[in-house]
């Protein structure tokens, strides 16, 4: 007889797939943020708002050691997004603002 699954073992085989669906998130949310103001700071802060919904889902589906470890995942993913936005904007001759 197979064994069932708990609510403990869904969780751990879930947990790697949010966290790489949350570090896309960032890294999208980064990119387009920052060509949306064209200002790396006025984006990354924009952006870091999103980090409440991260956690507020992330804690209901693993508690709050999962939701602090999305949330972090989620916020150098914004900040990396931002940096492609920047570096891709370099080519363009797009003017970029820093502050």
């Amino acid at each position: 007889m197979a064994a069932t699954m708990t609510d403990e073992n869904n969780l751990s085989r879930s947990e790697p797939s949010w966290l790489v669906g949350t570090t896309f998130a960032g890294l999208a949310t980064g990119f387009i943020a920052f060509w949306l103001t064209l200002v790396v700071a006025y984006s990354i802060v924009l952006s870091a708002t999103g980090a409440l919904i991260v956690w507020f889902f992330a804690r209901s589906l693993g508690g709050e050691e999962f939701a602090t470890r999305a949330t972090i995942i989620f916020l150098i993913s914004i900040v990396v997004g931002v940096g492609v936005g920047v570096a891709s904007s370099f080519g363009s001759g797009v003017p970029v603002g820093l502050f």
